[in-house]
Formats: structure tokens, C-alpha cells, sequence
């Protein structure tokens, strides 16, 4: 499957990478920007009027990561897809996926409020 991309603006500085929507959203805390839990990885970006940001998911070997790696964890997916969505875009992108455990890493270009975040899947 090609990866897909987009290009949004949110109005919170995060965004959520879950096996559905109906989850328990992981807090930040401590200054952390990329939290996790077994079910939802929240990941901190810019906010809305400091411009757009581009979200990219796919396969891991059909995406060249940019950037640093922040994250690398598995998630529960037991509807076998990975939604990514904020508290305003119920759904940015949905990815179907084979396992009802998946692993993900997070790349993005800026510790803090980066304006590209990579979710890479699997191996």
C-alpha cells in the first residue's frame, strides 16, 4: 500500500496514533511531547497559528525516515487498523493493518513542535 500524507492544521498541539477511536488518550507529562500507552500514542506538534503540518503514514519499507526517530512502541490494533485523529478530525488518516498488535515509530523534524511527523509501521 502507498503511503499517504497530510497536510492540516490543529488547532491543540497534538495529535493521536490508536487502533480506534475509542481510546484513553495518554497525558503528557514532565515535557515529554510523544507519550504512550498500549492503546494510543499522543503526539505533540505546532499549533494551528503557527501553520500547517504534514503527517505522513505508511509501511515501514515504503517510507525513508526525515528527521529523528522520538518513538518506537506497539500498540493494540484489534479492529486491525491505525486511525490517526485530534480532538477536532475524527479521522486524518486510517491504516489498515494485518496484526492485532502493531509496532510504530514516530520521526518527526522538531523535539518539540514539529511541522513533519513520519508513523512508520510495522517491522
Amino acid at each position: 500500500m502507498k503511503p499517504i500524507s497530510r497536510v492540516v492544521r490543529l488547532e491543540y498541539n497534538s495529535f493521536y496514533v490508536a487502533g480506534s477511536r475509542n481510546v484513553q488518550v495518554p497525558a503528557p507529562h514532565g515535557g515529554q511531547h510523544i507519550v504512550a500507552n498500549k492503546h494510543c500514542i499522543n503526539v505533540g506538534c505546532r499549533m494551528w497559528h503557527d501553520g500547517e503540518i504534514r503527517i505522513d503514514i505508511g509501511y515501514s519499507d515504503k517510507v525513508a525516515p526525515r528527521g529523528q526517530q522520538r518513538l518506537d512502541a506497539v500498540i493494540e490494533t484489534p479492529d486491525r487498523g491505525i486511525v490517526l485523529f485530534d480532538a477536532n478530525h475524527p479521522e486524518i488518516a486510517l491504516w489498515p493493518v494485518e496484526q492485532t498488535a502493531t509496532r510504530i515509530r514516530i520521526y518527526t523534524n522538531h523535539e518539540a513542535e514539529p511541522d513533519l511527523v513520519q508513523v512508520i509501521v510495522g517491522a
